[in-house]
């Protein structure tokens, strides 16, 4: 499979594993452009395979990979915009599908898996996936085997990198993880090992790195003698000893990207046509951002499903922005809105302007919207609004936690805009009034 921005190579004998994955490298004008290669090779030369299951069956006592069988491999689609590959395989008794897509214009190598447990093969008994049963559970025992995430079935991601440094991302933050492995057996010596959205491998001696992409929070592996390795499955006794069995289908959404630069830069060195994204702004694009829709009071569960097209907030482009919080509140009208329709009576056109004002006060709510910036820069920027019609903005004001005004801010009745600025992982509350 090829896009202008990858190569990649998938061995139906290997069980569906990625086996070459190559980045096109921009080298200059009127050079060449070159490849690297990311797939890291074993001893006698051979890839160590991408994209392959692997996980301790411990009533079989042994790891169980998927690359022991062969799989089959079926081509979906071969475009020039558009390719994917679906792989049928096993890992152990139980088959899996992965779907495998790339897209000219998209930096993520997409995958969906399903793990049909409910077709396993095999013995019944032989179904079950950690460092060991524990069987009979203790509580107090501060050994658990659901901790050891070495022996779980992980998705493994063993690129080419001798030296490298860990970042990802939290709820209101980005950080480089100080931890040589996020291996730990026992609940005195529990580690950071949680997968946000993204987490992302730096080469310490070259500038390349490979971010890992995952559509629900969930928790990754690595450190000395396992590459890194996306949580799977576990099958057995959980916490408080909660017996996690399987009965239906695993199903799992993740992506990865390789990339010629850092988490901040993404690729330093694009070909002529293919655009530069940085890791946060490609986890924005698999994780689909926020989507906030006015549907009015009133309306059904659903309300009128043509006003679910237009996003209620537009945040700027390439901003680095998030949508963390939203909230929409009815407010009592305020005194001086009171009294200004009590003012407002006009004998000539009757009671019909002050039913009229009076019926906006009444209307009158508010949004509650807290931003975080993860990944921009200070720059003022604007954010735009598509208010449903009839109702009007009557104040935007920056707040703090707690709800008080800080400040008003500048908002364009025209473009229905308003303008401010946030410190890079800083968030800023902001209340819009509106009639």
């Amino acid at each position: 499979m090829q896009t202008a921005r990858y190569k990649l190579r998938v061995s139906p004998l290997k069980g569906g594993a990625i086996t070459s994955l190559q980045l096109k490298i921009n080298q200059g004008q009127g050079k060449k452009a070159t490849t690297h290669e990311f797939i890291a090779v074993n001893k006698g030369g051979e890839s160590a395979g991408l994209n392959v299951l692997r996980g301790y069956f411990y009533h079989q006592q042994r790891f169980r990979s998927s690359d022991e069988q062969p799989a089959r491999v079926t081509v979906l689609a071969n475009g020039p915009l558009y390719a994917a590959l679906k792989i049928q395989g096993r890992i152990a008794d139980a088959p899996f599908t992965q779907i495998l897509q790339l897209s000219q214009n998209d930096p993520l190598i997409r995958t969906k898996l399903m793990i049909d447990w409910a077709r396993w093969a095999g013995d019944p008994k032989d179904l079950g996936i950690g460092a060991f049963n524990q069987e009979p559970f203790d509580n107090k025992d501060p050994k658990k085997a659901f901790y050891n995430s070495r022996y779980k079935l992980l998705t493994l991601f063993p690129v080419n990198f001798k030296n490298v440094t860990i970042q990802k991302d939290a709820p209101f933050d980005i950080f480089t993880s100080r931890l040589r492995s996020t291996f730990f057996d026992r609940w005195d010596s529990i580690k950071n090992d949680v997968l946000l959205h993204w987490v992302n491998l730096q080469a310490s001696d070259d500038p390349y790195g490979f971010a890992l992409f995952s559509t629900a929070t969930t928790s990754y592996a690595h450190g000395p003698g396992l590459p890194l390795g996306l949580t799977t499955q576990y099958i057995g006794r959980g916490l408080f000893g909660a017996d996690y069995q399987v009965q239906g289908t695993t199903t799992i959404d993740y992506a990865f990207m390789p990339h010629a630069g850092d988490w901040k830069t993404g690729d330093a060195k694009p070909l002529a046509g293919v655009s530069n994204v940085t890791v946060p702004q490609a986890a924005e694009t698999f994780n689909k951002p926020l989507v906030l829709v006015d549907l009015g009071a009133g309306a059904g569960f659903m309300g009128d499903h043509k006003q679910l097209t237009q996003s209620l907030l537009t945040l700027p482009q390439n901003s680095g922005w998030q949508v963390s919080a939203f909230k929409m509140a009815d407010t009592e009208a305020r005194q001086d809105d009171q009294q200004g329709s009590a003012n407002s009576w006009d004998d000539k056109k009757g009671d019909k302007t002050a039913d009229k004002q009076q019926d906006k006060v009444n209307q009158a709510g508010s949004y509650l919207l807290r931003l975080f910036n993860a990944t921009g820069d200070d720059q003022l920027r604007q954010v735009a609004l598509s208010l449903p019609e009839g109702r009007e903005v009557r104040q935007v004001e920056l707040v703090d936690l707690a709800g008080n005004t800080i400040r008003q801010l500048s908002y364009n009745k025209n473009r229905q805009t308003f303008s401010l600025s946030i410190p890079s992982l800083g968030i800023r509350n902001i209340r819009i009034s509106f009639w």
